[in-house]
């Protein structure tokens, strides 16, 4: 798992559909072309405060354009995640990657439709031991909505831990926040700002030896119950 991965300026990266890793319930692999179509393919989620997480309306010049600047890019990496049957449910990606620092702010996504089944906790820990064992980086930081308390607790699980909080970026407030009586107990992580809203953030970070620490331990665990 701690097998180095040569990286010169990150400019190196495994060929197209390369499975990269593999889980008790996911299997994690380079992105695609095909994977753009797979994604924006997904249902929207139903949930208005979750409006924002849906993906773009793209043409197919703009998803060949989109694929490839992927591909070109030097400081964005992005991951397909697929299930037991070989169904694209989920997209791990991350940005703003310093490779001589060995840091990246990670990005994630799911099928609408797969949330709440246990994949986004088996991908993000398979991913974690590709960023630290074979990409061999050290630190990897994340930004959550307040009111995302799923994505929270498997940040958590997965050993992500708060380091600091900030109002996100303005945006149209598609659920009503400030208007419908609904969303009376979570007001408070929104912030009215002429005529949006921007959303409480939650920065969080997982360093190497901490990542590291949490693998022994559950592989410890793993082994006393086999």
């Amino acid at each position: 798992m701690f097998t180095r991965e040569t990286q010169k300026n990150g400019a190196h990266r495994p060929p197209a559909g390369t499975v990269l890793a593999r889980g008790k319930k996911t299997v994690l692999r380079e992105f695609e072309r095909a994977d753009v179509d797979r994604w924006l393919a997904w249902p929207r989620h139903r949930d208005p405060l979750f409006e924002s997480y849906n993906p773009p309306l793209l043409t197919q010049r703009q998803r060949d354009h989109y694929f490839q600047q992927q591909r070109d890019s030097r400081d964005t990496r992005q991951y397909a995640v697929i299930d037991p049957t070989g169904e694209f449910v989920g997209r791990i990606s991350i940005r703003d990657i310093d490779w001589r620092l060995g840091v990246a702010v990670l990005g994630i996504s799911f099928h609408p439709g797969r949330l709440g089944q246990g994949f986004g906790s088996d991908a993000l820990w398979i991913f974690l031991s590709y960023y630290f064992g074979n990409l061999r980086m050290h630190a990897l930081f994340l930004d959550v909505a307040a009111f995302n308390f799923r994505a929270q607790r498997v940040y958590e699980k997965c050993g992500f831990r708060r380091c600091g909080q900030r109002w996100g970026e303005p945006q149209t407030d598609y659920a009503g926040i400030f208007r419908n009586a609904q969303w009376e107990t979570i007001r408070h992580l929104f912030q009215w700002d002429n005529g949006l809203m921007r959303p409480l953030l939650y920065d969080m970070v997982i360093r190497r030896d901490e990542w590291e620490r949490l693998w022994e331990e559950r592989s410890a665990a793993a082994q006393v119950g086999a």
